[in-house]
């Protein structure tokens, strides 16, 4: 049976599956990963334990395709923006910085001195921040010279993940913009930036399309993974722009809303559109040819959800401990019956604005004693619902167009 293996390698957990070349679904395996708070707002990684997960994974779903099995090819989807470091042998330095990692920012003034933020935006299609890699490299340059210097190449996940499953490190555009050291435009690393943190484009990986075959899988990791025979290992993308072409958002104009952790809202354009002021996008080249993808987070709604279903649904008989998908379908069954405007009780959701307000509190208004717990979860899902439509205007306002 001919199948094919896609891994998406998240911040806190690793998601790998098989399917036939009917898009039918035959192993599936998940599993959670470590994510280390060192210090106040300071997030580590091991990405040898994100490794040693793949390849968990991956044998957990092949056995589940049981005997005759034979994977033509791999990709992966994957977190952007955390940094690994790793030696001339690819082995990992030190545990990598996470992507909200914010130690870079004690050295972002120093970096804006020699980096326009608005031409980093421009180039690279993300704001210059303490959690990008390009900071990260230059805080390593600062307080960890003997790493800055043993490192062979500075990489992000995804092509971590493509060094140990080929032994050439690769990256996608996707994923490379993220880390505001790649110009998205010209489609080189951009000599400004590497300049300001001051290593070559030798000391990165080199950055092929999305889909493009990168190389065999190495015998000895298909054989940890329970494989034979050859399979294709193809380039990757960032999750959010693998997500958007999983659910075919890939034409000018259409949205995907993607909800994790934090809602994400994506929109695709021939050309790239950045945006201005509140309707200020992030932008990569999209995981298909000739298209991009504007993208920015709603901030932690999916967390507010969250909070609804385990602080106000369960202590109530709306589900047991483990059982969450059962409480969000009886959330579903009771929502309904509240009327439009949840009988004046109004929400306004954690983070509100997104990156504007990060870490914002949230706010219930109106609230009386004839409320109940149905009527705080309207409540919820229709202030998360005015923020999505607050960020779709302001999208248009600057002339982002969408079909949605």
């Amino acid at each position: 049976m001919a199948l094919l293996m896609g891994i998406d390698v998240g911040t806190t957990r690793v998601k790998t599956l098989l399917f036939d070349l009917d898009s039918r679904i035959v192993g599936q395996a998940s599993q959670d990963c470590s994510l280390y708070k060192v210090g106040e707002n300071q997030f580590e990684q091991d990405v040898e334990d994100l490794w040693r997960t793949v390849l968990s994974t991956a044998r957990e779903a092949v056995a589940q395709a049981g005997p005759g099995a034979q994977v033509l090819g791999l990709s992966l989807s994957s977190q952007a923006g955390a940094l690994a470091l790793v030696d001339a042998e690819g082995r990992s330095l030190r545990r990598a910085f996470a992507w909200m990692d914010g130690r870079g920012a004690t050295v972002l003034k120093d970096l804006q001195a020699d980096l326009d933020p608005e031409e980093v935006r421009q180039f690279s299609g993300w704001r210059l921040s303490g959690g990008s890699v390009l900071a990260h490299i230059e805080w390593l340059r600062r307080f960890e010279p003997p790493n800055y210097e043993a490192a062979r190449y500075f990489l992000q996940v995804n092509d971590f993940m493509i060094y140990r499953l080929v032994g050439q490190p690769y990256q996608d555009p996707s994923d490379a913009g993220y880390s505001t050291l790649y110009n998205i435009v010209e489609s080189c690393w951009e000599p400004r930036a590497l300049a300001a943190v001051g290593i070559t484009a030798e000391r990165l990986p080199p950055v092929l399309p999305s889909g493009q075959r990168v190389g065999l899988l190495r015998a000895d990791v298909a054989r940890e993974m329970g494989l034979s025979g050859e399979v294709w290992v193809m380039n990757g993308a960032h999750d959010q722009y693998a997500a958007a072409l999983g659910a075919g958002v890939i034409e000018p104009g259409q949205v995907l809303l993607s909800c994790g952790t934090a809602w994400v809202v994506l929109v695709v354009s021939a050309e790239p559109a950045w945006g201005q002021g509140p309707a200020q996008m992030a932008v990569s080249r999209h995981a298909v040819p000739d298209r991009w993808g504007a993208l920015r987070s709603m901030g932690p709604v999916g967390t507010t959800v969250e909070w609804y279903v385990d602080t106000v649904l369960a202590p109530h008989g709306g589900h047991r401990p483990g059982t969450r998908c059962q409480a969000f379908e009886f959330m579903n069954q009771q929502l309904p019956q509240v009327p439009i405007g949840a009988r004046g009780l109004f929400f306004f959701p954690l983070g509100r604005g997104g990156a504007r307000t990060k870490g914002g509190r949230g706010a219930l208004w109106g609230l009386a004693t004839s409320h109940g717990q149905a009527d705080v979860g309207r409540a919820v899902l229709e202030g998360i619902t005015f923020e999505l439509r607050q960020l779709i205007e302001g999208m248009r306002s600057v002339q982002i167009p969408t079909s949605s």
